[in-house]
């Protein structure tokens, strides 16, 4: 496959995610600064938001670059995509696999903001009659939606063959979505003491790696 079909791809994927995702995340933004405990924090409720936005940016210059539509100079063409400088073969796997990561991350995104049903809410915060729950991907991960933005983001760097952009997933990406996953867990175990730390425990405090080897209780 060429670099344009595989961008046809993704933005096909991406636009069957957005048609899926909208009823959920409409609900969740009018939740947003709701919460019963709130704390209206930029490093924990916008930083890890405005990262993402910032790598989405970078990831479009970087296809840019991958379909040869601007042709940077080096080293900047070089940081934002090494697909001219692999064997064919090569970046086609690396797609690839970028691809079915980014399909694995959509569905964790999405799918949490469904799993969280009336506890989801854009913000970090504990909802009105908020509950623990077990149901669907939060069964396998303790944050799924993170785990679901940290994937995709992945995915598509490598899809794009893009090293600035995966650099920038993993950190500060990664770890401000992992900052604000334990700012959570403080919350809700001082909500909820007991109930979630025995939740938590039965995943093996697995937060953003989902724990497919679950025993079901």
């Amino acid at each position: 496959m060429t670099p344009l079909n595989f961008t046809l791809a993704l933005l096909l994927i991406l636009g069957i995610a957005i048609l899926i995702s909208l009823p959920v995340f409409t609900k969740g933004l009018t939740r947003r600064g709701t919460g019963i405990v709130y704390e209206s924090n930029f490093f924990i409720q916008r930083l890890p938001q405005i990262m993402a936005i910032v790598n989405i940016g970078i990831l479009i210059i970087a296809f840019w670059q991958y379909n040869q539509l601007i042709i940077f100079p080096a080293p900047i063409a070089y940081l934002l995509s090494l697909n001219t400088l692999l064997q064919p073969d090569l970046a086609n796997l690396i797609t690839i696999i970028g691809l079915v990561i980014l399909i694995h991350g959509l569905i964790f995104m999405i799918g949490g903001w469904y799993s969280l049903g009336n506890n989801f809410s854009t913000d970090s915060e504990i909802l009105p009659n908020h509950k623990i729950s077990q149901k669907g991907l939060l069964g396998i991960v303790m944050h799924p939606v993170y785990s679901g933005i940290i994937q995709s983001l992945f995915g598509a760097a490598l899809i794009a063959v893009s090293p600035l952009s995966l650099v920038i997933c993993l950190y500060p990406g990664a770890y401000l979505w992992l900052r604000r996953a334990k700012y959570e867990e403080n919350l809700l175990t001082k909500e909820f003491g007991d109930e979630y730390i025995a939740y938590a425990k039965s995943l093996n405090w697995h937060r953003i790696i989902p724990n497919y080897g679950r025993k079901s209780s």
